[in-house]
């Protein structure tokens, strides 16, 4: 505040003592500092009009008083510009760059406006611009000089922390940090991996640094290490670093791994424990395995082939579209896992496990008689009828090992819903125009593809044994990667829905 009132009263001064062809200036000046003062557009902007001040003052006093006398009159504003610096800081961005320090884009302005003024100083013969230049490029200097000798190359620490992670899993972990520089500055985290998440990627620390909070899921493939690119400036904002910082160890255990143990430990006669998977309705995507019934569950979106009489007409009011209800008969009928073993890498292999045994256990923890259809790309591998308990979860850890690796072609477009393309057209038949008649007859076209794709998958062949072998409905529980053939997946999943059969399919 102090600087501020000595800036006006000097441009004040400066109104009154300079010629009157000139006074105009300080003027203008003084105008502009007392409503930047009094209404401060940025940090940046107060900062830089600060800086420009300094220069202005020595070259005006210059007119009426000796050089040397006048940037001495003007060196208190570096002051102020040096108490500045901190909030026009929090503003900056780091610069990528391969080289562990270099100097921020404020150093290199604030020593460019240096150097402008001292050749001005040179064109225009004033003394004082050139002592006022000469005098920030000597203050710069020395403070870059001491930064880069005492600002560390790495400036905050923290405990090493290692976590046991389920792959796949999402973990949140908090890292406390500690500064290793009494000077202060910004922190900017850039993690090397895209499945970690830093809650505030810019953190200002002098002294203590709030906790760094990250959001962690790895793939199967993680790195052993959450890795992270980070830059720091010093208070100023004159110097920045660049280091490496690795704050967590991660140990990843694979799905299929913990799912193999649970399953052994089943088997050996002890308790499995929670085994949350098809009771977190999160994880299901269902057809009709979940909209009929007599058990209320709950509300979600109208898909096209619900029941109309479902519809609920309240909660459709309120968020002005369609929501109908969902009712569960699952616990109240077999279950029948229908399996694609066919994956496209170890990471859909590992999540492929993962649901294969959980829904095993999950079936038998809750009493459900089940029963169990496997295929992969050339052929089935197993159909079986209702299976004790035991069996199920022993057949399903084999099934495990049969699990095929595939190169799957890359897809453009999502896979075909074949309940849609059935329920889109019954709707265009009942409108009576040839252009109606026209879609109709190509999306049948389409159909027909589907099901003439779909004939002799491997797939087909084993809802058709399924169905052969069954005398009663069943909910089917769908467990695929859809890496190989999804169209032909998706037409059975329609055409068992069709037949009466609940559809659940696992995601």
């Amino acid at each position: 505040m102090v600087f501020k009132f000595y800036i006006a009263l000097a441009l004040a001064v400066a109104a009154v003592l300079s010629p009157l062809s000139l006074s105009v200036v300080p003027v203008i000046l003084l105008a502009w500092f007392i409503y930047q003062w009094w209404r401060p557009l940025s940090a940046a902007i107060e900062t830089l009009t600060h800086y420009f001040l300094y220069f202005a003052l020595a070259l005006i006093y210059s007119l009426f008083l000796p050089s040397w006398l006048a940037a001495l009159i003007a060196v208190p504003i570096l002051v102020l510009v040096a108490l500045d610096l901190p909030a026009y800081t929090l503003h900056l961005q780091y610069r990528v760059t391969k080289r562990t320090r270099r100097l921020t884009g404020a150093s290199i302005d604030f020593l460019g406006i240096a150097l402008i003024s001292v050749g001005l100083a040179a064109v225009l013969g004033s003394l004082a611009l050139l002592v006022a230049g000469i005098l920030v490029l000597l203050a710069l200097g020395i403070a870059l000089f001491l930064l880069n000798r005492q600002f560390p190359s790495v400036p905050v620490e923290s405990p090493h922390t290692q976590v046991r992670i389920l792959a796949g899993q999402e973990e949140n972990l908090s890292v406390g940090l500690q500064a290793r520089t009494p000077y202060g500055g910004l922190l900017f985290i850039q993690p090397v991996s895209e499945w970690v998440k830093v809650e505030s990627p810019v953190l200002a620390f002098k002294g203590g640094l709030p906790a760094l909070n990250l959001k962690i899921t790895p793939p199967l493939s993680g790195n052993a290490q959450v890795n992270f690119d980070c830059y720091a400036t010093d208070r100023w904002g004159l110097l920045q670093v660049k280091f490496n910082f690795m704050p967590v160890d991660l140990l990843v255990i694979p799905r299929a791994r913990y799912a193999d143990w649970l399953a052994r430990r089943y088997l050996s006669g002890t308790k499995p424990g929670a085994l949350p998977l098809l009771a977190n309705l999160t994880n299901l995507n269902s057809r009709r395995g979940l909209r009929q019934g007599i058990e209320y569950y709950g509300n979600r979106r109208y898909q096209p082939g619900d029941s109309i009489k479902n519809i609920n007409w309240k909660y459709s009011t309120r968020y002005n579209e369609l929501i109908t209800k969902e009712f569960t008969e699952f616990q109240g009928q077999p279950a029948m896992i229908l399996a694609d073993l066919t994956v496209g890498n170890d990471e859909d292999a590992d999540r492929l496990a993962y649901n294969l045994m959980m829904t095993a256990l999950t079936l038998v923890q809750n009493e459900i008689p089940s029963s169990l259809a496997a295929f992969d790309s050339h052929k089935v591998v197993e159909v079986t009828g209702i299976i004790p308990k035991s069996e199920l979860v022993l057949r399903c850890l084999q099934l495990v090992k049969s699990i095929e690796v595939v190169d799957s072609p890359r897809r453009t477009l999502s896979r075909a819903d074949t309940s849609r393309l059935r329920s889109n057209i019954r709707r265009i038949d009942q409108v009576d125009s040839p252009s109606a008649k026209a879609l109709a007859d190509l999306l049948r076209l389409e159909y027909q593809n589907l099901s003439t794709g779909a004939k002799n998958s491997p797939c087909t062949l084993a809802v058709s044994e399924v169905m052969a072998r069954s005398n009663s409905s069943f909910s089917v529980i769908l467990i695929s990667e859809f890496c190989h053939n999804p169209e032909a997946l998706s037409f059975n999943a329609s055409l068992l829905d069709q037949k009466g059969f609940s559809v659940i399919q696992l995601d």
